[in-house]
């Protein structure tokens, strides 16, 4: 029997959030659920029904994916008092998948014990999508060829990461430690971004223009400075999202009439697609049954992590933030855009951008009041009935492993959906635990 993951076929009080604070807490549940530490059990994998399906063509439904959902049963860790210490802190017994129950340090103040312990228990998923990016890098499609360059780009940046973590773990703080890593970072990635810029510049497919234009985004330099937005949007003129990615450019290089020029053009458009790299291709060349099940689970959350994109949501904020009552042209700029985002971006990050969008456009307070239910909803949805400790035991594992699949699949908004309908859940009863849960605190 194959293995699941290598199946080809094709298969009420009202509140008002600041947008900041709610952004936040997206980006915090991100980084929540794709931080690779989600071990899986072997049951996951042949039981569950859900296969993903790694047809090699592009589909323009492709979406950016980020939902971070979990429901799941009681906390496997266990704790003890270590009286020998005399310091309050307690040692914790926790599940790990496959390797029986092991020991952590429970200390509130420090998260350093957690995170020595997920490396010590989680395999790096590095080697596998190395083997993997590369076997596409061989092939004569270009999309093949681009997510594989794409794939090697990032992955060139993690040990660099993983340095700069042991040496200063306030680096990310420290401009002269991050510049250097930056630099060491940018150095590794250097052949495989020539090499995505270089196809970008013979390729008339959007999809491989968009690769590449996301790996150099944020490195114009050396031939990356050759790619950009405003050559996605000759290739794909009738892509909103293209636009948007224009106007970000050109507020980069304060160019800010060009900006607001290209937020008015992508306004006036049906489509939005943001063509994010289509990362799931490289399933196709990983053995699943052959690796372990924790690096199964590490692999997977490293490649929903890699496929996020971000638009420049904020250069939309920025023009739509002028929006008054006397100006109705900017107005229903503003609230076509907040339909588009809606209606495609499949993101919790871009419904949120449309909330605040449509509430600058003047949506109705029926609508305002649903959409913010909606994505409190999904904020809320991840802290149900599941502990940290439970993501590296095979039960929490068991319900996170469809969850990925899905989010590759449907996208991250019908995958919360699904997740939602398969648990009995509503937005209303969503939205009342979260207000009992905030009551409780209090």
């Amino acid at each position: 029997m194959a293995h699941p993951l290598n199946d080809k076929t094709p298969k009420l009080k009202k509140r008002r959030w600041p947008l900041v604070a709610t952004l936040l807490a997206c980006c915090l549940l991100l980084v929540w659920m794709v931080a690779p530490m989600l071990p899986p059990s072997l049951n996951a994998f042949f039981t569950d029904t859900t296969t993903i399906s790694l047809d090699k063509r592009r589909s323009n439904d492709s979406r950016v994916i980020a939902m971070p959902l979990a429901m799941g049963g009681r906390s496997n860790a266990r704790s003890t008092n270590d009286g020998g210490v005399g310091n309050g802190r307690k040692s914790v017994f926790i599940e790990v998948c496959g390797q029986g129950i092991q020991q952590i340090e429970d200390d509130s103040d420090n998260n350093g014990a957690f995170s020595e312990f997920a490396e010590k228990f989680i395999p790096d998923p590095v080697p596998t999508l190395t083997n993997a990016a590369s076997q596409m890098i061989a092939r004569a499609d270009d999309n093949e060829r681009a997510v594989g360059l794409y794939m090697m780009a990032f992955l060139a940046g993690v040990p660099q990461q993983k340095e700069r973590t042991k040496e200063n773990p306030d680096c990310e703080s420290t401009k002269v430690c991050r510049e250097k890593y930056d630099e060491i970072a940018r150095n590794a990635a250097a052949p495989h971004l020539d090499a995505l810029a270089k196809l970008a510049a013979t390729t008339n497919d959007p999809n491989v223009y968009a690769s590449a234009y996301y790996a150099c985004r944020s490195k114009k330099q050396g031939m990356c400075s050759s790619v950009t937005a405003t050559r996605w949007s000759t290739l794909d003129p009738e892509n909103a999202a293209a636009w948007l990615e224009v106007a970000g450019e050109a507020s980069s290089q304060k160019n800010e009439a060009a900006s607001n020029a290209a937020i008015v053009k992508a306004s006036q458009l049906k489509q939005y697609d943001t063509r994010a790299p289509a990362l799931e291709m490289l399933l196709g060349e990983i053995d699943f049954s052959a690796i372990g099940l924790l690096d199964q689970s590490s692999v997977l959350s490293q490649l929903v992590a890699t496929k996020l994109v971000f638009p420049p949501y904020i250069t939309t904020l920025q023009y739509c933030r002028a929006v008054l009552a006397d100006s109705p042209d900017r107005r229903e700029v503003c609230g076509s855009i907040a339909k588009l985002i809606t209606d495609h971006d499949q993101s919790l990050l871009g419904q949120t951008i449309a909330l605040s969008l449509g509430e600058k456009a003047g949506w109705a307070a029926d609508l305002v009041k649903a959409k913010k239910d909606e994505i409190q909803a999904y904020v809320y949805l991840p802290s149900i009935k599941m502990s940290p400790e439970d993501r590296f035991s095979c039960a929490g594992a068991q319900q996170q492993i469809p969850i990925f699949l899905d989010i590759f699949k449907f996208g991250e908004l019908e995958a919360a959906k699904k997740r939602m309908r398969a648990n009995g859940l509503t937005i209303r009863t969503m939205v009342e635990q979260f207000l009992a849960q905030s009551r409780d605190k209090k």
